[in-house]
């Protein structure tokens, strides 16, 4: 089963209109597609959308301002490396739209252990940094693990977590607790129960109510073609510059 796969459903049909910027299709209203996977953002009322639960302080890893006007919530697998490709991404988003309060991004779990056996164990070990150092300290974790995911593994989330000051005594109770279990699977039937099938899967709010998704890996030009379309409906944004490939 393809990581990137969804139910056709999920993603918004309105408004597919203005012709496309480049192979695979940026379209002008609303929508935006790249490897085999369509994004919209738009009037949520022509078509349905996932109901997931509205970002909250007390329970979410943000980056950003919480009451930013564009949040982007990613269901995502530590060890899948597409999700290692959007995080860069979605790092570059929050560079750019961050400090102005435009866009935030929330990170919930959707560990697909089927095929990433240390999924399951990294989303544990990073619920338990946050847990136990806080939000930052959870962001720090999931960079490094996503930036060496070759070593992903429990030697890797004991040396992040001792790294960041937290016992082996501490580390070791949390990630056995099984509040910390059920927060992972709370996240991941939430999203798997709108159809999602893989990672990363993303839910675009906007004023905090959903407007879109954003399904799979799309490298960043496509994704800020979205944001912009979000931010300022009914602008034409500027093509993105596509480097010719050989």
């Amino acid at each position: 089963m393809s990581e990137n796969k969804i139910q056709p459903y999920l993603v918004p049909l309105s408004i597919i209109v203005a012709g496309a910027f480049i192979a695979g299709g940026i379209y002008l209203s609303g929508g935006i597609s790249g490897a085999g996977q369509t994004a919209q953002v738009g009037d949520s009322q022509q078509a349905k959308l996932p109901t997931v639960r509205k970002v909250e302080a007390s329970r979410d890893h943000i980056r950003g301002d919480i009451n930013a006007k564009i949040v982007i919530v990613e269901y995502s697998d530590l060890q899948c490396p597409f999700c290692s490709q959007f995080h860069a991404t979605m790092k570059q988003v929050i560079d750019k739209y961050g400090a102005n309060k435009q866009v935030a991004w929330v990170y919930r779990n959707f560990p697909l252990s089927s095929i990433h056996p240390e999924a399951r164990p990294a989303a544990i070990a990073a619920e338990c940094v946050a847990k136990l150092k806080g939000n930052d300290t959870f962001w720090n974790f999931a960079d490094a693990i996503f930036l060496d995911q070759n070593n992903i593994g429990s030697a890797m989330f004991t040396k992040l977590a001792q790294t960041a000051g937290i016992s082996a005594d501490d580390f070791n109770k949390c990630i056995a607790d099984p509040d910390i279990a059920k927060i992972i699977a709370d996240e991941e039937q939430e999203i798997s129960a709108q159809g999602a099938q893989g990672t990363p899967f993303s839910v675009v709010f906007k004023d905090k109510k959903a407007i879109g998704v954003i399904p799979g890996a799309l490298p960043y030009a496509q994704v800020e073609v979205a944001i912009e379309q979000a931010i300022n409906p009914g602008k034409t944004p500027a093509a993105p510059q596509v480097q010719p490939t050989n």
